[in-house]
């Protein structure tokens, strides 16, 4: 069983609420739990690994794995071949860019451009551009939907990707922006849950930006899916 713990600002109790969950999970299911701590903010210092409780004669130590994004090296991500690098690359992007929306709008256009010279199926790149979206967030601009649209033009076609016979022009129509999003986040959670059967809900909800009552109804729906008739 996997734990996966996301925080994305320091937290002096972050390692003590790592111990509650892993007792509370093995106390529940009684099964060997691997546990990651993943760090989505901005201060390299910020890192607890362990949590130590100590009382009289009574002492124990609770460390677990932990992956910091702003270690990550932007270059190794973009050469990567695993789609998780793409994710991890779009929040290292978010921290560098913090308030400069320049940057930000740069860096969008380049993670964009490198998602698309990716040799992957239309679908895992329209999933990842949905997520890439919502992550790297940008006042509409007109001068966003033109560049975007010149690179799918130019990039897409290998793959049966165009702006027109994609989900990706919807996202840049007021109303259309909006659906098309929904609907990559919820078919990127069915995927995930598909993979993964014992997949965390709340991380799930944490990363699409879901609630928790919506996961567990995709759950639900994909489990149904499975059984057999």
């Amino acid at each position: 069983m996997t734990h996966i713990e996301v925080q994305g600002s320091r937290d002096l109790d972050f390692s003590e609420r790592m111990f509650r969950y892993f007792y509370r999970v093995y106390d529940k299911y009684d099964r060997k739990i691997f546990a990651l701590a993943l760090f989505s903010d901005e201060s390299p210092s910020y890192k607890p690994a362990a949590y130590k409780y100590e009382f009289f004669d009574t002492t124990l130590t609770y460390t677990y794995r932990t992956y910091k994004i702003v270690e990550q090296n932007e270059e190794e991500l973009a050469r990567s071949k695993n789609p998780f690098s793409m994710a991890v690359l779009a929040g290292l992007y978010v921290v560098k860019s913090k308030k400069d929306i320049d940057a930000r709008y740069q860096f969008k256009i380049n993670l964009i451009r490198l998602l698309l010279e990716k040799e992957w199926q239309r679908e895992k790149i329209e999933r990842l551009f949905v997520f890439i979206d919502g992550l790297l967030k940008l006042p509409i601009e007109k001068s966003f939907e033109v560049e975007l649209n010149k690179m799918v033009r130019k990039e897409g076609g290998s793959m049966g990707l165009t702006w027109d016979r994609s989900n990706l022009a919807d996202m840049y129509y007021s109303k259309g922006k909006m659906e098309g999003k929904a609907e990559g986040k919820i078919e990127l959670v069915k995927k995930w849950l598909e993979e993964e059967k014992n997949a965390d809900i709340q991380l799930i909800a944490k990363v699409s930006g879901l609630s928790v009552e919506e996961i567990r109804k995709i759950k639900e729906e994909v489990q149904t899916k499975r059984r057999p008739h």
